[in-house]
């Protein structure tokens, strides 16, 4: 297992993408070519595809930040459901010791 190898599972429409990066990529540009692929134009409170992507960067760069196989990596803990990017916001992130609920926008 690759330990620079990150996985961000945003939910897109009911069903669970999976974003494959390595830490240290851009993630912004990660972020603007999935929205792309998927057709993205609004979600997690955005409007367009712009913001979407920002959005999905921001949660990639924290999902990078953590230490290696403490979260949502492969075979180490939960996959972590991201706000849907399609629609309203009826996710949360899915963290041990936290409330759910609460995204503004």
């Amino acid at each position: 297992e690759d330990p620079e190898a990150v996985v961000v599972r945003p939910l897109l429409d009911g069903r669970v993408a999976e974003i494959r990066f390595r830490r240290g990529d851009d993630v912004a540009a990660v972020a603007r070519d999935f929205v792309a692929a998927e057709g993205l134009n609004s979600g997690g409170g955005c409007d367009d595809a712009a913001c979407v992507a920002d959005l999905l960067a921001g949660h990639m760069a924290s999902e990078a930040a953590r230490p290696p196989g403490s979260g949502g990596a492969i075979g180490g803990g939960r996959p972590r459901a991201l706000p849907p990017y399609s629609g309203h916001i009826d996710a949360t992130l899915d963290e041990s010791g936290g409330p759910g609920g609460g995204a503004g926008g």
